[in-house]
């Protein structure tokens, strides 16, 4: 049994098994050939999926872990070992949420996973601690791997959000603080005032 190429009447060549096996008692042999096309064809497809998923994993640069369903971690990327500094030789088979969540978000977490795991895709901002303990704002986005209807694991895409958060605490600073005495201005004042009568 071996693989070959034959022309057909057409001219074109097409990828062929071709097996031949001796009839028991007789000097005569048997042969067949099987157009492999289709197969060809099917595993060229799977390949460029492959090379495309590769790629789009590899060198995006958000931070991105697939997960197991239990959490686990099976793959990270080079943006998860920039924005986290865990590399994946040491990250590989332990649990994402000890790793990058803070200790007191775990309950997010639960809330978070369970949802993802009942096929939804989750979106939030929230924060994730870097390998020496530091505290860093983020976007996440959950979105789970499903295979025959079953989450099978969890895909998790971080994005470093600490320049558009400190941005925003700037201009939140201005509009409502004095820019020389540090108090609060009239329209912070007036605000907390409208809150305040708006409680029952």
């Amino acid at each position: 049994m071996y693989e070959s190429e034959l022309v057909d009447r057409t001219g074109a060549a097409k990828p062929v098994n071709i097996s031949v096996s001796m009839v028991p008692g007789t000097r005569k042999s048997l042969g067949s050939i099987i157009d492999l096309s289709d197969l060809k064809n099917a595993q060229q497809g799977l390949q460029k999926q492959r090379a495309y998923f590769h790629q789009l994993f590899e060198k995006s640069p958000l931070a991105i872990v697939l997960n197991d369903a239990n959490g686990k971690i099976i793959h990270v990327n080079k943006g998860f070992e920039n924005l986290f500094g865990c590399k994946m030789d040491s990250v590989r088979d332990k649990y994402n949420r000890n790793l990058v969540v803070p200790w007191d978000r775990f309950g997010e977490v639960v809330a978070f996973n369970k949802a993802i795991l009942n096929g939804q895709t989750v979106h939030k901002e929230t924060m994730r601690k870097h390998r020496d303990g530091r505290l860093i704002p983020i976007s996440v986005v959950g979105h789970p791997v499903q295979v025959n209807g079953n989450t099978e694991g969890v895909f998790f895409i971080y994005e470093d959000i600490s320049q558009r958060k400190a941005f925003e605490r700037e201009l939140y600073q201005k509009a409502f603080y004095d820019s020389l005495t540090g108090i609060a201005n009239r329209i912070l004042f007036m605000e907390r005032l409208n809150r305040a009568i708006e409680r029952p």
